[in-house]
């Protein structure tokens, strides 16, 4: 199994570095970098068999939903024999998730789905963010 990740996380790697040269040769031409940027990609950092089924749960509830985000996103997985396995998604080297899973106690699916929508929220908050310019005036909880 861990044979089958390793060429997973090679071949991810190497159609990231095919399309980002793809993308820099044509930079130096009439179209910019930014309009030939993979976006939408969901990449597995798990460790154990048990996030990777978390990660594929994860790809599979995000399509089936049609979540639509411009954004590449990064599940990260820290296990503890203790404590189960610390999860953790991020964008853009940001952490727009995070949480502790004892998978002896939880259903994956249960939990995807409410990871899914957690996520989701918080890429929504993330685009306002960006969308609204920060004012000195307003306080942080909008008066």
């Amino acid at each position: 199994m861990y044979l089958k990740q390793i060429k997973t996380c090679t071949y991810t790697v190497l159609l990231t570095f095919i399309f980002s040269t793809n993308s820099l040769a044509k930079s130096n031409g009439s179209s910019s970098y930014l309009e030939d940027e993979i976006t939408g990609v969901l990449i597995d950092r798990t460790i154990t068999l048990t996030g990777f089924n978390i990660y594929r749960a994860l790809g599979q509830h995000w399509r089936v939903n049609d979540y639509k985000t411009l954004k590449n996103l990064v599940i990260f997985e820290r296990p503890s024999a203790r404590s189960g396995s610390l999860i953790w998604v991020e964008v853009d080297s940001k952490t727009v998730f995070r949480q502790h899973v004892n998978l002896r106690r939880v259903n994956i699916n249960n939990w995807v789905g409410q990871a899914s929508e957690k996520i989701n929220k918080r890429l929504l908050k993330m685009k306002l963010e960006q969308l609204i310019p920060d004012s000195f005036d307003i306080d942080s909880n909008g008066f």
